[in-house]
């Protein structure tokens, strides 16, 4: 028994030597990535405690096993009924530098201060985390959600910006620093989204005085004199 616990024990030395390098990695990536993230840190009556409170109230009702814009649909509700003031499917600029140079749909903002993300699938990963930490940086929002309603229980992360700005001053990418071509950036589809496209089409169309199209009706006839 003793040797069989030396042999097993051996190999465990020889795998932690072959693989430390990637295991230390690892340890490392997850540790700076836990810094920005965490699923304790609310307090009763704080804004992130009322909205998860409603996200818990949805998976309580709804369970598992539908889309995202179900429980988007359900969340809004609840946040109705909490009193809470929020815009869905909000287009955002996305930043580089002091630049506005396009526009990135969040399913909330919740009052003006905080973005909600919405998830269905069976668990949150890494790369999830990393993209809501990206996305609150490059829209310049001090905090976002990330919430996950595919699991057996509720997932949820509170998302810290450590790189928000306040008073940050963006302007509009000019279309000559993009290399495209001349135009206005918020005429592009590239960077527009087609709501707001199909707005400004109808609101040019309406602005624009079209000629008067000419009478192809027939004329009245016209009763005999009497």
């Amino acid at each position: 028994m003793g040797r069989m616990f030396d042999a097993v024990f051996s190999c465990f030395i020889i795998f932690l030597k072959i693989n430390a390098p990637f295991l230390l990695v690892f340890l490392i990536d997850y540790s700076n990535l836990s810094k920005r993230f965490t699923s304790f840190d609310m307090e009763d009556g704080d804004l992130t405690y009322r909205i998860i409170g409603c996200a818990m109230k949805v998976h309580n009702k709804l369970g598992r096993g539908f889309k995202e814009y179900v429980y988007c649909r359900a969340m809004a509700i609840e946040l109705r009924r909490e009193g809470i003031a929020f815009e869905r499917e909000v287009w955002l600029p996305i930043h580089y530098d002091n630049y506005r140079i396009a526009y990135r749909r969040c399913d909330f903002l919740i009052e003006s201060t905080i973005i909600a993300e919405m998830k269905a699938k069976s668990q949150l990963i890494n790369e999830d985390v990393v993209q809501a930490i990206n996305t609150v940086e490059r829209l310049n929002i001090q905090d976002g959600l990330l919430i996950n309603y595919g699991g057996e229980s509720l997932q949820y992360r509170h998302i810290f910006n450590n790189k928000y700005d306040p008073s940050a001053n963006f302007t509009d990418a000019p279309m000559d620093l993009l290399g495209e071509a001349d135009g206005n950036l918020f005429d592009s589809p590239i960077y527009m989204p087609n709501s707001m496209i199909e707005q400004a089409l109808r609101k040019k169309q309406e602005n624009k005085k079209l000629p008067r199209l000419p009478n192809i009706l027939p004329h009245p006839l016209k009763s005999p004199k009497s």
